[in-house]
């Protein structure tokens, strides 16, 4: 059996793709054996009504602001990999206000 190290470590910003079809999106706190910890999980999806990407709460019913972290349980998940960097950095932007700075900036 192969034994690849994972593209992504605790405190990464991550993508599941669960056997539902979601995309969540959220910063990885703990890859437990038969769970990975994530906060503020979102959903990657598409406005209808101008087609532009958007991340969405994942979870309706839980405060967007609550950092505690929710357990997905890997039975469900189809693949996990570290999120691309501009996607990564609108999720930081969404979850905490914080914007990144361009490349390039000199100070």
């Amino acid at each position: 059996m192969l034994n690849l190290k994972p593209s992504y470590v605790t405190n990464d910003v991550v993508t599941l793709k669960l056997v539902t079809g979601e995309e969540i999106i959220g910063k990885l706190m703990e890859d437990k054996p038969d769970a990975l910890k994530l906060t503020r999980p979102l959903v990657f999806t598409v406005n209808p009504q101008n087609g532009q990407a958007m991340l969405i709460p994942w979870l309706m019913s839980v405060d967007p602001k609550d950092t505690t972290p929710i357990d997905v349980y890997k039975n469900n998940v189809v693949m996990v990999t570290k999120t691309v960097k501009q996607i990564s950095d609108n999720y930081t932007q969404a979850t905490s206000g914080i914007v990144a700075a361009p490349a390039g900036l000199v100070l």
